[in-house]
């Protein structure tokens, strides 16, 4: 489900959803946020899940004072 591409943007509030995630060779799940704006990092963008490698990784991403890509991520 992409809310961006179909015009719903969400502003604010709770988000509750259910996700499974498959296991197969060569497959990486993402549930994310991204910035109404479209201006990646500029805006942001916060990874509520990743896969890779067979683990959770949560990751906000952002741009710093020069305007470079900037990542912070956790893995469980």
């Amino acid at each position: 489900f992409n809310c961006f591409k179909a015009d719903n943007t969400i502003l604010y509030g709770k988000i509750e959803f259910d996700a499974k995630v498959p296991n197969y060779q060569g497959t990486m799940a993402a549930i994310l946020t991204w910035p109404a704006s479209d201006k990646w990092p500029q805006d942001g963008e916060i990874d509520i899940l990743e896969t890779p490698a067979n683990e959770n990784m949560f990751s906000t991403h952002y741009a710093d004072a020069n305007r470079e890509h900037v990542y912070d991520s956790i893995r469980s």
